[in-house]
């Protein structure tokens, strides 16, 4: 250690003076020492600490994949375009959403007519269902079900889906899911409808017609006229469709119905007179294919339903139906009661008919032409005709088209023939017609059980009624 130490002139003179230190300095720098290597090892210790937990191996997490796979796949929401529950508009479309993304080859729909396909629209609790086709968002969550002809009005309407619909891991919905109901539109008030004429232009007269409804168009088939086949999208405007040189459609008292998308013309009397028993079918109402017809008796023979006009043909429960009519043989006219159905139009059964008339007893209806046959609360309704006794006024319904039950022999209406007869806004509705010998009905009726009948307004005679709304 160096010192500096005086003098007695004031100058100071170094010296260099080594001393011996005292114990008690190395003993207090050694406590510093230690005290400092302390803390270094407790710094090492929590920083050692903290590596070993950022350098441990992280938790597993779960793949985007197997999170979605293990999604249940559900009917999120069912929804009208619109938004609405009732009043739906009759040219309305439907939502389906989903939990999850959906294989589009499993959510198929209904052509017409029967129920069938992976996602359903009916009006009637599915014994019948409407003709619609789906489309999808880019997710495939979102499915639009669009119907190809208007909804019927005042109609409760759901959706079923099934089963059958899958997502993109083969994992199936696991129950089926019904909506609850929307309820379409009323376009009358209090069961008063008001009628209104409209354009007759390009429209000529004509009776013993055919009239159906499909692919968003009215369609007026045959008839006592020069024109055969009349379209129109509105009711009001018409094109004629005739084209081609095989015109099945010149004929009278022929039958029509849309089944499976397509028109139907089953029989009547063609343009020489003579009656008929073959089948044709188009898609579009302008090209028409006959088919070859098979048939099984009720006896066990295959011979068909014979040829005749002025008959009753309905789609219903997913087949076609033949009922009754005319025919002639050996210049003597036979009403028939004959009972024939098809699930493909071209291969037919005739049926076995149970039934109980008004008596209670089993007679079933006599035979008849003229009658009309019309769908209502899930069930036919067949209502008037001629018989070889004259004109009826009998109304009789079945639930599945062989076994029938007589609602009343004598409704509020008259006695006719050539009525038209269809479902409108929650009532079975009977007009026009004939009693036999005259032109003499022009009133129209309404019953919604088939036994109480109430007069509406005046409709025509001699003409079809389509629900096209």
């Amino acid at each position: 250690m160096a010192r500096v130490l005086g003098s007695s002139n004031g100058n100071a003179t170094l010296t260099s003076v080594f001393e011996e230190p005292t114990c008690k300095e190395p003993m207090m720098a050694l406590a510093s020492h230690f005290t400092i290597v302390r803390f270094v090892l407790i710094l090492f210790a929590g920083w050692a600490a903290l590596s070993a937990c950022d350098s441990s191996s992280p938790a597993e997490e779960e793949s985007p994949y197997a999170t979605l796979a293990n999604i249940t796949l559900a009917v999120s929401t069912v929804n009208t375009t619109s938004g609405k529950t009732s009043s739906v508009p009759l040219t309305d479309n439907f939502t389906i959403t989903f939990s999850k993304a959906v294989q589009s080859l499993t959510a198929t729909t209904s052509s017409g007519g029967s129920c069938s396909g992976s996602v359903q629209l009916s009006g009637d609790n599915f014994s019948n269902c409407e003709a619609a086709t789906l489309t999808y968002n880019s997710g495939r969550t979102t499915y639009t079900l669009t119907p190809q002809v208007p909804l019927k009005t005042k109609t409760n309407y759901k959706i079923l889906v099934s089963t059958s619909v899958k997502d993109d891991f083969e994992k199936a919905l696991s129950s089926s899911y019904t909506s609850s109901a929307f309820v379409t539109q009323s376009l009358c008030d209090n069961g008063s409808c008001s009628w209104s004429a409209v354009s007759t232009s390009n429209w000529s007269w004509r009776s013993y017609h055919g009239s159906t409804a499909g692919q968003s168009t009215l369609w007026e088939l045959g008839g006592r006229d020069d024109k055969h086949v009349q379209a129109s999208s509105s009711g009001s405007s018409w094109t004629d469709k005739t084209q081609g040189a095989v015109n099945p459609f010149k004929r009278s008292g022929l039958g029509v119905a849309t089944f499976n998308n397509k028109l139907w013309i089953l029989g009547g009397q063609n343009a020489s007179g003579q009656l008929v028993s073959d089948a044709w079918s188009s898609s579009n109402g302008t090209s028409w294919s006959q088919k070859t017809l098979t048939c099984t008796a009720s006896g066990g023979g295959s011979t068909c339903w014979p040829a005749r006009y002025r008959h009753a043909v309905v789609s219903f429960g997913g087949k076609l139906w033949i009922y009754g009519g005319e025919s002639v043989s050996g210049g003597s006219v036979s009403y028939l009661n004959d009972v024939w159905s098809s699930s493909n139009g071209t291969t037919w059964t005739q049926q076995s008919p149970t039934c109980t008339d008004c008596s209670s007893n089993s007679t079933c209806w006599s035979g008849r032409s003229g009658h009309a046959v019309a769908v209502f609360n899930n069930a036919l309704w067949l209502t008037g005709g001629s018989s070889s006794s004259g004109a009826t006024k009998e109304v009789w319904t079945s639930s599945n088209g062989t076994n029938w039950t007589c609602k009343t022999i004598a409704p509020a209406w008259t006695v006719r023939s050539g009525h038209a007869s269809i479902e409108y806004e929650g009532a079975l509705w009977v007009l026009g017609g004939q009693n036999g010998s005259s032109i003499n009905s022009l009133e129209a009726w309404q019953s919604t059980d088939g036994s109480t009948w109430t007069s509406g307004v005046y409709g025509r005679t001699d003409g079809v009624i389509v629900n096209n709304a």
